[in-house]
């Protein structure tokens, strides 16, 4: 097996390289111990991929990534409208995750989710977009940060608080129109 793995590599394969590592090495095992592993990030709504179906949450994270930067292509509107996937979802989401499991204490009304969360959520956008400001001459701002991140991430942060869809989706999507709307008042 070595040799195969050293001509594999050789002809950067490295697809081969994984085959061949779990079929010759109880491919079963490494298949549940994979399994396994990404059942850790399954959620309520994921509840079928543990049985081998399929995962929405995972999907839906990366269409919610990519779905800012395909409006923006096609509408080529101004502001940070091609950030707002990441924003929300690598950045917003991701702080109110992990300040709010660390460190929630208060939880909003019938939610899950703490109060100490959504203000991580929202202080890491409003960075955020300060940093692309700053730094970044393709996020050409037409309107004042303070205005633009009040529109679109305080709504943001009142729907990542309460919704009960998958907010993968629903975050950039509702940034995409808060976003729009933003464009076409500042026309």
């Amino acid at each position: 097996m070595v040799e195969r793995v050293r001509a594999t590599a050789n002809s950067s394969e490295m697809d081969k390289v994984v085959t061949e590592l779990c079929t010759n090495s109880n491919g079963r095992e490494t298949q549940l111990s994979v399994q396994h592993f990404f059942k850790v990030f399954f959620d309520e709504k994921d509840s079928g991929a543990a049985l081998g179906g399929f995962v929405v949450t995972h999907i839906a994270l990366i269409v919610g990534c990519a779905a800012p930067l395909w409006v923006y292509i096609l509408y080529g509107t101004n502001g940070f409208l091609p950030f707002l996937g990441i924003i929300a979802l690598g950045i917003g989401d991701s702080a109110g995750a992990i300040i709010g499991s660390l460190c929630g204490k208060r939880r909003w009304p019938r939610s899950r989710r703490t109060k100490e969360g959504s203000l991580a959520v929202f202080i890491s956008m409003f960075l955020a977009v300060l940093c692309l400001e700053s730094y970044s001459s393709a996020c050409a701002l037409r309107v004042p940060v303070l205005r633009q991140t009040m529109f679109v991430f305080l709504p943001l942060t009142a729907l990542e608080a309460v919704t009960f869809q998958i907010d993968n989706l629903c975050l950039p999507l509702f940034a995409i129109l808060l976003s729009l709307e933003l464009s076409a008042w500042s026309l």
